[in-house]
């Protein structure tokens, strides 16, 4: 007697419901893809160390937490913190002012 042929479903993404869809064996890569594994020069006490050493690097210099205003713990330690926001907040407001004089341009070329 002949297998029947498997159903194959296909997942929407703009579908709420579509990760409820998708099958075990295929969230079961994702998450074993998402997982941070260890690197292979860690096998050593020296590449341990130097491991180490670039992920202190990384989160000193590189990462932005939101729960320091999203600058650098180095900048945060330096006090360098007040001087970035009011380079931000420069910007923003430059952005603004040149927004509100393009939508003034734009609405005299409309009104003409």
């Amino acid at each position: 007697m002949p297998q029947p042929a498997r159903v194959q479903r296909f997942v929407n993404g703009s579908d709420p419901t579509s990760r409820w869809t998708r099958p075990r064996e295929s969230r079961r890569a994702c998450r074993a893809l998402s997982r941070v594994t260890c690197p292979i020069q860690a096998a050593t006490p020296d590449g341990a160390r130097a491991t180490i050493a670039a992920r202190i690097d990384h989160y000193n210099h590189h990462r932005l937490p939101s729960a320091i205003g999203y600058i650098t713990p180095r900048d945060k330690l330096l006090g360098l913190d007040t001087v970035i926001w009011a380079e931000r907040d420069r910007k923003l407001e430059e952005a603004r002012e040149s927004r509100r004089k393009r939508r003034e341009l734009d609405h005299l070329g409309t009104a003409a």
